[in-house]
């Protein structure tokens, strides 16, 4: 099994980055999934609407983006892209729509 995290045009301060991966893991193995490879990683949000453009045919920003990439069912090597720029701005949002702290 093989969890990574990776940055791409971004400074992410990842804390427990290996209790991150062997709850990751754990989660798997209790859903009896199986895991090869997955990695994680966090870019812009130009990196990831180039992404979204190129291999989805979106022209849009998104917050994350997910391919499965295993040839093998119940197998998972995957990708997952995700807009540091777009969570953070999601996180705003959302604090102010559940009325919590926000600023302007």
């Amino acid at each position: 099994m093989a969890v990574k995290f990776a940055l791409h045009e971004v400074k992410v301060n990842l804390k427990n980055r290996n209790q991150l991966k062997h709850f990751i893991e754990e989660l798997f193995a209790r859903e009896e999934q199986g895991l090869e490879d997955l990695q994680y990683v966090f870019c812009s949000d130009e990196y990831l609407l180039g992404i979204n453009q190129q291999f989805l045919q979106h022209d849009t920003y998104t917050d994350i983006v997910t391919f499965e990439l295993s040839p093998t069912p119940g197998v998972t090597i995957g990708e997952i892209y995700i807009s540091v720029d777009r969570v953070a701005e999601n996180a705003k949002t959302s604090r102010c729509h559940l009325n919590m702290s926000c600023t302007a």
